[in-house]
């Protein structure tokens, strides 16, 4: 009797062990492809009248603890070695067809909520946004 109740008991311990490790490998996500990074911020400022000229993309980052939201979907801080940005029409001081150069920024991307992989730009700095 003392038997069975080791199995029972290893057999209970083995299917935890399963449903964490399975529950650990859905809840791990892939970081955004170079592409997937591009055209996230090429959306990003197409929809604030500019288009990207040149993108030098540097380290991608998970965010950092501190930052990340309970439950929420998977993060990442692209560092933007190099951007130049075209104006597509006037905007304050800017003209259509001026250029924007800015260096060393980074941009804070998410995974949206309704669709997997797929990011939206959810901070911006060292990046002036006209």
């Amino acid at each position: 009797m003392r038997m069975k109740q080791a199995s029972g008991l290893f057999r209970g311990k083995a299917g935890l062990a399963i449903l964490l490790s399975s529950l650990l490998l859905l809840s791990c996500s892939v970081a955004p492809s170079q592409d997937a990074i591009h055209d996230t911020l090429q959306r990003f400022f197409e929809n604030r009248k500019c288009s990207i000229i040149e993108l030098q993309i540097g380290s991608l980052s998970s965010l950092p603890l501190s930052q990340k939201t309970y439950m929420g979907t998977d993060a990442h801080i692209v560092e933007v070695r190099k951007i130049t940005l075209q104006m597509a029409e006037d905007v304050g001081e800017h003209r259509k067809g001026d250029l924007l150069t800015f260096t060393n920024g980074s941009v804070s991307i998410r995974e949206k909520v309704d669709a997997k992989n797929q990011w939206i730009v959810v901070n911006i700095s060292g990046i002036i946004v006209p």
